[in-house]
């Protein structure tokens, strides 16, 4: 079962839409911190599309529960977001509620 269906998910009680689009960079994905949004590539192989948005998920949550303001580095919460969203991916079959 695969997430590329999902259209918005819900973190901590605000929306935070999904979209499928043409992105003109080399990131599968991007989480839009200002105004709360996830776009996936349209190049995203099918195989990697759940481990991509639940990744892109994960920097919702940072920026929900304002983790975003420990000074966290950049890299710091890339790693982070990498390892538990393939974590996650590699152990659960996810399904939208």
């Amino acid at each position: 079962m695969s997430l590329k269906k999902t259209k918005s998910v819900s973190v901590f009680g605000k929306k935070c839409p999904i979209k499928t689009t043409v992105m003109d960079n080399n990131f599968l994905g991007l989480f839009y911190y200002d105004d709360f949004r996830i776009e996936i590539s349209d190049q995203c192989p099918d195989h990697k599309y759940d481990e991509i948005l639940v990744h892109e998920m994960i920097h919702a949550v940072f920026n929900r529960s304002s983790l975003n303001q420990c000074n966290i580095s950049h890299d710091a919460q890339e790693i982070i977001c990498d390892q538990v969203a393939k974590f996650i991916t590699e152990n659960f079959k996810l399904i939208k509620k």
